[in-house]
């Protein structure tokens, strides 16, 4: 190759290159202003953004924004509400009280979500909405029915929509007050209030009719009872509320036994281990809603009583001065051997006596007789009971003459009646008997048996011309059983003194002196309190 022509090679790739490196200069040129050209497109872009942001809130800020109306929730009542009782409402502290609220008379209750009225009540039902912006209600529907402005109760606003509604003629049923729409105006159009809030409520009707359970066919044991019950329920109140009824068995107000029954169908109930001779209730309990306003509760609607077969017989009851005596025989096929016998004073114990005691001491008053007992029942000794349930009465204590030797009544008791005093010529009460002794005799016995409960001497004191005491040595005696407190006066040659325990009969004294009653020569002076009270001692002495 001659050197011209490889010079022009030379030059000719020098030319070549620098075309190159400018063609790549100018490519790198044209991709800078592309994207150049797109981040100014988006910085405008965001600016736009930004500027239509901000319009649109200052926008929000100076036009006002209308808040659409919201339905809160129902009340029930049985007088209109006033406006002020409105204020404030909220579902939690107004719907469905879980307090029992009774409201006016005879009233509508809410309780545990559900509200009460007797039948063919009006009731006010007031629909709660939250309306700001006030806008004006037209109309409601409840339970398919629409109700126009116009049909409001007085005391209605935009906030607090009242109807009057008369409950019907139904009896013993869950009425159910459903809203299922509520319109305003907004402007030209009509629009929907949102409902938010519960939109049922419940009304239960009361019914006169309640639930009964019949117990009936009881076929009584010795240790053992069965019986048919059933349940009369005409509303079907139990089942309609989840209510649910139990057999029990009681004796007096303790619960030892319970058996859940079905309803609508007669159920044989049997209790057995029940003790010989021992009385018992056998009571219905039923768990429900009566619509009473009172709510869901347990309610006794049945009950009867029954004793347990005794493995023993009381019979020749007698009751005579200071005693009853009876006699006690076996029956069943056991052995038995008694315990106790005891007098019954209502639930009070008033006497008792050991196994081979058939005659006990009695002051007076009615009573019931009771002996406990224990037999063999395969098991073991098992302990049982025989009472005597017709009433026994013992009328008097004793004869005058047990008290004082053929004595007689001198002077009788005049209560508050007074009456002349020979000693000191005044006219004063005497809330005693006199007994005067009918021969030589003086001595005083005790009339029941019991406790010294005092001793002492009772002068006759004069002070301008009023006399107090002048009862004399004064020996006080009271009962065992605590009720009666004798207290026998003007005696003479006392060797007892306080704490000593009497027997009826023992000698008390001997007629003595009676300082205010000198002058009715000698004679007991007898007093008697019953329970605290002075009585006439010869409504108890014969």
């Amino acid at each position: 190759m001659s050197k011209r022509s490889f010079r022009l090679e030379v030059f000719s790739r020098i030319n070549e290159e620098l075309i190159d490196r400018a063609s790549e200069r100018r490519a790198l040129l044209l991709r800078m202003c592309r994207v150049g050209r797109r981040r100014m497109i988006t910085v405008v872009i965001a600016a736009a953004v930004c500027v239509c942001i901000l319009a649109g809130t200052v926008a929000g800020l100076l036009i006002p924004h209308k808040q659409t109306p919201v339905y809160l929730g129902m009340t029930v009542s049985s007088e209109a509400p006033t406006p002020s009782a409105a204020i404030g409402y909220s579902p939690d502290s107004l719907l469905l009280s879980s307090e029992p609220m009774t409201v006016g008379t005879p009233g509508v209750t809410a309780a545990s979500e559900l509200y009460y009225a007797k039948p063919g009540q009006d009731i006010y039902i007031t629909i709660h909405v939250d309306n700001p912006d006030n806008f004006e209600i037209q109309s409601f529907t409840l339970n398919g029915k629409t109700y126009s402005a116009y049909m409001f109760e007085r005391g209605s606003d935009m906030e607090n929509l009242i109807l009057k509604y008369n409950v019907g003629k139904a009896e013993g049923e869950i009425v159910e007050y459903t809203l299922d729409a509520i319109k305003y105006i907004d402007g030209e159009r009509i629009k929907d209030v949102r409902l938010d809030g519960e939109r049922t409520v419940k009304v239960g009707i009361y019914t006169e009719s309640q639930p009964t359970a019949s117990l009936t066919d009881a076929t009584v044991e010795h240790e053992s009872v069965s019986l048919d019950v059933s349940i009369e329920d005409e509303y079907s109140l139990i089942e309609t509320t989840g209510g649910e009824v139990y057999a029990l068995l009681l004796r007096g107000e303790r619960e030892l036994a319970r058996t859940k029954l079905p309803l609508g169908e007669t159920a044989r109930v049997t209790f057995d281990k029940l003790t010989p001779g021992e009385s018992y209730r056998i009571g219905v309990l039923a768990r429900y809603d009566a619509f009473d306003g009172e709510g869901f509760g347990e309610r006794m609607i049945g009950e009867i009583g029954i004793t347990a077969r005794a493995y023993a017989e009381i019979s020749s009851v007698s009751a005579s001065d200071g005693s009853v005596s009876f006699e006690l025989s076996e029956r069943g096929g056991v052995s038995l051997s008694v315990e106790r016998v005891e007098l019954l004073l209502g639930d009070r114990v008033i006497a008792s006596g050991g196994p081979s005691e058939r005659s006990l001491v009695a002051m007076p008053g009615k009573y019931v007789l009771l002996v406990t007992y224990t037999y063999d029942n395969g098991g073991g000794r098992t302990i049982g009971y025989v009472r005597y349930d017709r009433e026994i009465e013992v009328k008097h204590i004793c004869e005058i003459g047990d008290i004082v030797a053929s004595g007689s009544i001198s002077k009788n008791y005049s209560g508050s009646t007074q009456v002349h005093n020979p000693t000191t010529q005044e006219y004063l009460q005497h809330k005693a008997i006199d007994i005067r002794p009918g021969g030589a005799e003086l001595g005083v016995r005790a009339a029941f048996s019991g406790r010294v409960s005092d001793v002492r001497d009772d002068p006759l004191v004069s002070e301008g011309g009023v006399y107090t005491g002048g009862l004399g040595r004064i020996v006080e005696i009271t009962s065992e059983d605590g009720r009666f407190v004798a207290r026998y006066c003007g005696l003479d040659a006392v060797t007892l003194k306080r704490g000593d325990s009497v027997s009826a009969g023992d000698v008390v004294g001997l007629i003595g002196e009676l300082p205010l009653e000198a002058l009715d020569g000698a004679h007991l002076h007898l007093e008697l309190t019953l329970n605290g009270e002075q009585v006439d001692p010869s409504l108890y002495i014969r």
